[in-house]
């Protein structure tokens, strides 16, 4: 079973089930595995689970007894009266017990969680019954670490998409007129639009022909391009933005590799930006997307007629 929505209870039986929503309450049955994610889930007191549960969310409450291991990756977790056949593997920052928690094998949890008991308070995991418990350590990454590491990713892949552009250009010469022509008011309204849609309805199209058996070739094509597509949108953004301070701001000629180089080290470089960087990788996404498509659509033929021979001039001679 797939299900997909915003607030979703569910009584339905299934051998596996895959479940993402806002707010999840599963009370049905899973005959092997169950998968959820989400916001706030609730798997209550009547679900039936087989084997074994997988959920990321932000509230996750269990109030089932789980027949294999229990993962959970979430920012509170609350276990009520639960009794868990395997492991219990948490990634939380706040753990809730209440009532009777027993696990057959090895509780797995993070030892900077927050641990509540309803008995004694912050009382650790005493009140979990387990086989065993193991904690394992959360490294702190130190901001200046941080920002190295980003900058230096952010350095390297601009340096890769820079290299694939450039193989791009190489093969495709007429690239640059075609950019060219996109760089006008105008055309960036409309490229947006078109990259817009393009991120949207590309995906619903191939999720619907995967489903369809038949198509799904096509589906699988089409994810294919769309991934490509998406790493490329911001190199032809970045090109875009290079020909438009080179030769629409600066009125010098210039070269396509260097605009791009111009263009793509600009946006890499307004990315690292916090706030700034969010909006100008989602405008550049949705602009390359729309010069992508702009650029491979077919162009226009222009028949040009050719001139007719003008009609001759007839002259009446004045009677005497």
């Amino acid at each position: 079973m797939f299900a997909l929505g915003n607030n979703l209870s569910l009584r339905t039986a299934a051998e596996y089930s895959f479940i993402a929503g806002n707010t999840i309450n599963f009370a049905g049955e899973a005959v092997r595995d169950l998968y959820l994610a989400g916001n706030s889930i609730t798997l209550h007191r009547d679900a039936r689970i087989g084997r074994d549960v997988f959920i990321a969310g932000n509230t996750v409450t269990v109030n089932a007894n789980i027949a294999g291991d229990l993962s959970v990756g979430a920012n509170t977790v609350v276990l009520k009266d639960v009794k868990i056949s395997g492991n219990l593997n948490l990634d939380a920052t706040r753990l809730e017990i209440f009532g009777q928690v027993e696990v057959a094998g090895t509780v797995t949890y993070n030892d900077d969680a927050t641990i509540y008991n309803d008995n004694s308070g912050f009382a650790g995991i005493k009140q979990i019954q387990a086989g065993k418990v193991e904690t394992y350590h959360v490294a702190q990454i130190d901001p200046a670490t941080a920002w190295e590491n980003r900058i230096y990713s952010t350095v390297n892949g601009a340096i890769m998409l820079f290299i694939v552009i450039v193989v791009i250009c190489a093969l495709y010469p007429r690239l640059h007129q075609k950019l060219g022509a996109e760089t006008t008011a105008k055309r960036f309204g409309v490229n947006i639009m078109l990259g817009l849609g393009f991120l949207i309805a590309v995906p619903v199209l191939a999720l619907f022909a995967l489903i369809t058996l038949v198509a799904a070739p096509l589906g699988i094509i089409a994810g294919v391009l769309y991934v490509i597509a998406l790493y490329l949108a911001q190199g032809f953004a970045g090109i875009w933005l290079g020909h438009a301070l080179v030769e629409k701001l600066c009125k010098a000629k210039g070269n396509i590799f260097v605009e791009a180089l111009i263009g793509i080290t600009l946006l890499s470089a307004l990315s690292l930006v916090p706030y700034l960087g969010a909006t100008t990788s989602s405008l550049g996404l949705m602009l390359g997307l729309g010069l992508i498509i702009s650029c491979v659509k077919p162009a226009k033929k222009v028949v040009i007629e050719e001139d007719k021979p003008a009609p001759k001039r007839t002259t009446k001679k004045a009677k005497a």
